[in-house]
């Protein structure tokens, strides 16, 4: 049998029949696929997507609250922007240094830390306008608020992925799929919560006291999960743990991490990592635009316009669990090439002159991204996880980071490029981005990341 060309970072066999004939490899995959989800198992996928639906719930108390508080406090409007902006800079800082210490002292400790970070900075948000007296005390208390938010969401998000890698090291599109529909479901909940306890007579703090104190009640069931159950040890963390101390402490585990961040090149991560970022990126590249765009061009009114938002992240949320198990039938990548294509086509379709087909594409980015964001993250994960403990620390730091720069840039590259060229060229231009890193991810799957085989599509060989 020839030789499969292997690609960066690759510790697989490259001959398909020693991956099939290795029973170390084989048999628990075949065994997690058979058999039901065990106890423990169970305990830190309950854990596991309460902390996403925490993180994106926390995030979207503000969506409604925020502008007003600030608009009835005179703090001018890019002020505003400032603030919101701050947070996903925090995070995009905050996730690589979470999945560096997740290798360093555990992601046990990042994920207590993450969570009282949270519930700091969650709080400390919704009582800026007791402290502060004036508009630009109340701005800079309001960024550092939202910095100290964004640096515990990004220690939660990140070790709890490093959690959910490390007990569904197979079955992790399932899963990953199942964490993508809490997210969705928090950003759902967050912003209509929050919009009505601000009606309140306790008004802006109550929304950010309520986030706070459920941020202490996941504390509390993590510490229940984690020192009542032993939810999260698994076989042998012990022993590893005892020679990492022999060998050199924290010390050698920062060593091991940060030339960890070499796996970055195998492009079995590289090319999953890029595909997540360009759907962040598209997500927002319309959002300054596309409602202007509906309003003078199709003459949609607000009402609808909320309507098919809200539609469109309910797609997101349903498709993102679907989507999660066909990655485990039939491998994270090629639903990602996938998941290009159609992003593509979607966002061509926000540029037709009509009505229907346009808002059609804007609900189908939404399943597209789905297709793009969930087997990206599973392929990330899982192939960082058999380069070891330090790399999927590192990498799953990495991929959040990026997963936020995409949020953040996205608006803002869109914005410019349609103030130069126009809504529809811009729209064109994004698609075209999509249609040539999708041509150029097809060929990496069919030369490399295809031959050698990951070990989920094996284990149904």
């Amino acid at each position: 049998m020839a030789e499969v060309p292997s690609y960066s970072g690759c510790s697989e066999p490259t001959d398909a029949s020693a991956l099939l004939s290795s029973p170390s490899s084989l048999s628990p995959i075949l065994s997690q696929a058979a058999e039901p989800l065990s106890g423990r198992q169970q305990c830190v996928l309950v854990i596991c997507l309460l902390m996403a639906v925490l993180c994106s719930f926390c995030l979207s108390l503000s969506s409604a609250t925020f502008p007003l508080q600030a608009r009835s406090m005179e703090i001018s409007v890019s002020v505003v922007g400032v603030v919101i902006a701050v947070y996903f800079m925090s995070f995009i800082f905050g996730a690589p240094a979470a999945g560096i210490l997740c290798s360093c002292i555990g992601f046990r400790a990042v994920l207590y830390s993450g969570l009282l970070i949270l519930c700091v900075g969650v709080l400390c948000f919704g009582m800026v306008p007791h402290l502060a007296s004036t508009p630009l005390q109340a701005g800079w208390l309001f960024a550092a608020a939202r910095t100290v938010h964004g640096l515990g969401a990004a220690f939660v998000d990140t070790s709890s992925q490093v959690c959910l890698t490390r007990s569904f090291r197979s079955a992790l599109g399932a899963q990953y799929g199942k964490f993508e529909t809490c997210l969705g479901v928090g950003f759902s909940l967050g912003a209509p919560v929050g919009a009505y306890l601000f009606t309140t007579p306790a008004g802006f703090l109550l929304p950010f006291a309520v986030g706070s104190a459920l941020g202490g009640i996941a504390l509390a069931a993590v510490a229940i999960a984690d020192l009542g159950f032993h939810c999260f040890e698994l076989p042998g963390d012990k022993e590893t743990d005892r020679g990492v101390e022999q060998a050199g402490g924290p010390a050698l585990s920062l060593a091991v991490s940060l030339a960890a961040f070499g796996s970055l090149m195998d492009l079995g991560i590289l090319f999953p990592l890029i595909t997540a970022f360009l759907a962040e990126t598209a997500f927002g590249w319309a959002s300054p635009t596309l409602p202007v765009y509906y309003r003078t061009t199709f003459g949609i009114p607000v009402t609808t316009l909320g309507t098919l938002y809200s539609a469109g992240a309910l797609l997101y949320a349903l498709a993102s669990a679907s989507v999660g198990y066909l990655c485990d039938r039939s491998g994270p990548h090629f639903i990602a090439c996938i998941g290009v294509f159609s992003g593509c086509i979607a966002v061509l379709l926000l540029s037709c002159p009509r009505a229907l087909l346009s808002c059609g594409g804007s609900l189908g980015f939404s399943v597209a991204a789905a297709l793009m964001i969930v087997p990206a993250f599973a392929a990330v994960l899982r192939r960082a996880s058999e380069h070891g403990e330090a790399a999927l620390g590192v990498v799953a730091g990495v991929g959040n980071a990026l997963d936020s720069l995409g949020e953040m840039t996205g608006p803002v590259v869109g914005a410019v490029a349609a103030d130069l060229i126009g809504f529809v060229p811009a729209v064109r231009f994004l698609a075209t981005v999509l249609l040539l890193f999708g041509i150029s991810y097809v060929g990496v799957y069919a030369r490399y990341l295809h031959a050698v085989k990951p070990s989920w599509v094996i284990a149904r060989v």
